[in-house]
């Protein structure tokens, strides 16, 4: 009898523990957009001030992502270069496998006319996406942290249940 106990404590501490592996993937989202947000002004200084190529402007990039779609460009504009990433990166795996629609679609809005206007156009840019991606990272900050809690304490109430049946 004490061993089905302790077992059954344990059945119900890994119920809560893939509770929280669910819900790693809203903390990889938020930190994917936190970063790509970040990397933005850097990018916007080597484009637009230092002058650079895009290609080697999105290479430089401290972000991995960038960096790969810089990787991805010669040959292909920035949008062809982000659908080629976005493709093999989406993948369970990859490094947008967490992302959102919405998120998906602020990004390949930007690289759709990344490189491709003036200046004063590229600045637009720059500071639009800003502001989205402000926006998309402030929603998957409060979506991690409230999902969270309820993916843990699901996963805790299950493992109780099922260690209740077990004993």
């Amino acid at each position: 009898m004490p061993v089905r106990i302790v077992l059954a404590g344990i059945l119900a501490a890994l119920c809560a523990l893939a509770g929280r592996t669910a819900a790693a993937a809203l903390a990889r989202r938020k930190r994917v957009l936190s970063s790509a947000l970040a990397a933005l002004e850097p990018l916007k200084i080597r484009m637009l001030h230092r002058r650079l190529p895009l290609e080697a402007a999105l290479c430089e990039s401290e972000d991995a992502l960038l960096r790969l779609v810089g990787k991805a460009m010669p040959g292909k504009t920035a949008l062809e270069a982000w659908d080629a990433v976005r493709i093999r990166q989406t993948k369970r795996g990859g490094l947008l496998d967490s992302l959102a629609r919405e998120d998906c679609a602020a990004l390949r809005a930007f690289f759709a006319q990344l490189g491709e206007s003036g200046a004063r156009e590229q600045e637009a840019l720059f500071a639009r996406t800003a502001e989205e991606l402000g926006a998309l990272s402030a929603q998957a900050d409060k979506s991690c942290a409230e999902r969270t809690r309820l993916y843990t304490s699901l996963g805790a109430l299950l493992g109780a249940a099922l260690a209740i049946l077990a004993v």
